[in-house]
């Protein structure tokens, strides 16, 4: 069996930061804490490592069923690494181990990890965990980077607002830009693809085999609708109000997946901007009023949340043209990263469109970010083909 301790093992750094003194021994009855909640194929999760993780996010507002998901996620990870073809040496793990003794604070991290996980064979089982996560997790990312890559002018214009604000000469100006080009590209792409992995690990679940042994499975990984207007968002069956942002924080909230640049925010005589961020829920949300002299406004709403895709199957984006009273409504969904657009205007759906995806700072396969084929992965679209082959003969 898996001893992987708890959820987040793999930020192994920020167990031995954490504020929390109480060590891995439970009040509880050793019988309990052995009990066996499920199974993930064939690796036993026992209570214990969720009355373990309960201590370790007490200040928190997770749930059990979320705090219990996040071990089954990591479950999920782990076991796909025979299926990458990654594994760990003993030389690895005991640099890992050799660092943490020479850390400064005289032996302040250490001792805290020895409170935590009581004997250092234990220590090193963390990091052997926390090493294979992220092996694992590189795979993802290069599928990932296959895929994604910066919208190169949305990203110069980003860049631009960002120097502008500085006098600088011509030769100093160049080499700034070009720092705040990598950093602004970094950024973009960390927060894409920890969207994109969360997404990945939910699509795994529909192939990973779990036993539910003594746990409620219909309390996991529920499909919730979510619904955002003007005040609030309605979200996992929980209603969260909307602050008024200024426009320099929704820059530096949402500029890695929706950016208006200062020459967006000078076309418009009046712009409303309404945003939460929710990091302890894995959830973000804008509401943006555009208004100009035409009398037409423009309303563009995102929603970001890896569990969006949990109500979505084998499709990796949507494109959807609707309506919203007398407006025309534009719905672009991209379900790989969890990312719910809309924008709605008395505008044509081309226009729209064009609007929309001008705001975007990524791109997808260097093409259009969703086409007009349901956003199916390949795989799927050929299987209706041979199903309509099948079914005209």
């Amino acid at each position: 069996m898996l001893k992987r301790g708890f959820i987040l093992l793999v930020a192994f750094s920020i167990l031995l930061c954490s504020c929390n003194d109480s060590s891995i021994a439970d009040s509880k009855s050793e019988h309990y804490e052995d009990s066996i909640m499920l199974i993930i194929d064939d690796e036993k999760i026992l209570r214990s490592e969720l009355e373990r993780t309960k201590k370790s996010y007490a200040e928190t507002s997770l749930s059990d069923a979320e705090l219990l998901e996040g071990i089954i996620l990591e479950a999920i990870v782990l076991g796909t690494a025979k299926d990458y073809k990654v594994s760990v040496t003993d030389k690895e793990v005991n640099e890992k181990f050799d660092s943490l003794i020479n850390l400064d604070g005289g032996g302040l991290f250490y001792n805290k990890a020895l409170e935590t996980y009581g004997t250092d064979k234990k220590i090193k089982e963390a990091y052997y965990y926390s090493i294979l996560y992220d092996k694992v997790k590189e795979k993802i990312y290069e599928t990932y980077q296959n895929n994604y890559s910066a919208n190169k002018d949305i990203l110069a214009q980003r860049v631009n607002d960002y120097v502008s604000k500085y006098n600088l000469e011509e030769d100093k100006k160049e080499n700034f830009s070009q720092d705040v080009w990598n950093t602004y590209d970094e950024l973009m792409q960390i927060e894409l693809f920890d969207l994109y992995f969360k997404v990945w690990q939910y699509r795994e679940l529909d192939t990973t085999k779990i036993e539910y042994v003594d746990v409620d499975a219909s309390s996991l990984f529920q499909k919730y609708n979510y619904e955002l207007n003007e005040n609030s968002l309605s979200y996992k069956g929980a209603v969260y109000g909307l602050e008024e942002w200024t426009y320099k924080k929704f820059q530096e909230v949402f500029g890695n997946i929706l950016y208006l640049s200062n020459l967006d925010q000078a076309k418009y005589k009046n712009i409303k901007i309404n945003g939460i961020l929710e990091p302890e829920k894995d959830v973000k949300a804008i509401y943006i009023r555009l208004e100009d002299d035409s009398s037409k406004p423009i309303i563009i709403t995102v929603v970001a949340s890896p569990y969006i895709s949990l109500n979505y199957e084998n499709q990796n984006c949507i494109l959807i043209k609707d309506t919203d009273g007398t407006k025309n409504k534009l719905v672009f969904i991209n379900i790989d990263c969890g990312i719910h657009y809309a924008i709605s205007s008395e505008m044509e759906y081309d226009e729209l469109e064009k609007m929309l995806y001008e705001f975007i700072p990524y791109k997808v396969d260097n093409r259009r970010i969703c086409s007009a084929n349901e956003g199916l992965p390949p795989m799927v679209k050929r299987q209706r083909y041979y199903e309509s082959l099948n079914a005209a003969a």
